[in-house]
């Protein structure tokens, strides 16, 4: 795509053909890890117990979109479809801004707004680690 438009595919879908829109914003979050400490009355400190519990393990990732829709298009009518679609369903999320891996999560559109250029807010909660290859 050109300017600030990013090709996006959810579920090998592309967002254009698909849904007449186009990714204006693609936001990944970054890794976030867990571990597990304890205080202990008495005790200097925090104690971790991270390996106890089988090690580091990765917080899962946001990936925050923004789509912008025609404003000569039916727009009510392309959103419904979009969250019939994806909206609470494990979807497959590629992007070109991030072209050597794809992401599996679940998705809600958190915005809507039909001021000027009609468009749509998706958060997508994902798995922590990208996937090789395209979706």
């Amino acid at each position: 795509m050109h300017g600030n438009a990013y090709e996006l595919r959810l579920n090998g879908k592309d967002t254009l053909s698909e849904w007449h829109c186009i990714c204006g914003l693609f936001e990944v979050s970054g890794l976030t890890y867990k571990d597990y400490r304890v205080s202990v009355p008495g005790m200097h400190g925090t104690h971790d117990l991270t390996e106890a519990y089988g090690g580091v393990f990765l917080e899962d990732r946001q990936i925050t979109v923004q789509l912008g829709f025609d404003p000569k298009s039916s727009f009510d009518s392309y959103v419904d479809k979009f969250e019939d679609d994806i909206v609470g369903k494990r979807i497959k999320i590629w992007s070109e801004k991030e072209p050597g891996h794809h992401f599996e999560g679940r998705g809600s559109v958190t915005e809507r707004s039909n001021d000027g250029i009609p468009t749509i807010t998706v958060v997508f909660i994902v798995d922590p680690k990208p996937i090789s290859g395209r979706a």
